[in-house]
């Protein structure tokens, strides 16, 4: 027994460690669970709620600006309904964007005989709101099932250059002129702000991602 302890002070730090390791990672999964249950809940809740108030709060949010009544007051809300108009227009023709990239890539499989191809195309319209990280993530998958079908490469290579021309398509041609007539611009200044505004869209989600990944246990 007196030959053993030695050997149980010498671990008992390294079971500690590893005792203290499991319960932070079951303290964690569990919150993490626990929290997404409660936006399961509570995320329909309040989203019943904000349409229900809608009209009112179209109608009094200005009260809420910290600001005392004032024509500086009544500019800045002015100048934040304008900047509000323009990025619900903004995102209504990227929206538009999404759908004619979806359905141009996801013909254009089809056509090339790619197994899910709709289901690609689906993916497009939904990721590619994320500008340059969605349609990689789209194009990886598509590349992967065309050399497992075709078991060539040849195919991924083909599925390659449509991603890239339809792109190309999209940069040059119907996005400027889609998101320019949504926010009242020429087909140049809107390829301007398409840019612009992706950029800013492509930093949001990059910095929340990375407060996602520092906050895991």
């Amino acid at each position: 027994m007196q030959k053993q302890i030695p050997n149980f002070e010498r671990q008992f730090p390294a079971w500690t460690e590893k005792l203290w390791q499991l319960l932070q990672k079951s303290i964690g999964g569990f919150l993490g669970v626990t929290g997404f249950l409660l936006s399961l809940v509570m995320v329909p809740i309040y989203l019943f709620f904000f349409l229900k108030e809608r009209p009112r709060i179209e109608r009094r949010w200005k009260e809420y600006l910290p600001l005392r009544a004032s024509p500086l007051k009544d500019e800045v809300a002015e100048v934040l309904s304008q900047i509000n108009n323009y990025i619900i227009a903004y995102f209504r023709g990227q929206l538009l964007v999404c759908l004619v990239d979806g359905a141009l890539i996801g013909s254009a499989l089809t056509i090339l005989g790619l197994n899910f191809a709709p289901l690609i195309g689906i993916l497009v319209v939904i990721l590619t709101m994320i500008p340059y990280v969605g349609i990689f993530v789209c194009w990886v998958p598509a590349v992967v099932i065309a050399a497992f079908q075709w078991g060539d490469w040849l195919h991924p290579l083909y599925v390659t250059i449509i991603f890239i021309a339809i792109q190309n398509l999209e940069g040059l041609f119907y996005a400027p002129r889609i998101v320019g007539n949504s926010v009242g611009l020429p087909p140049h200044d809107g390829n301007r702000v398409h840019l612009c505004l992706g950029i800013t869209n492509w930093r949001i989600a990059r910095t929340y991602s990375c407060r996602a990944l520092n906050r895991r246990p």
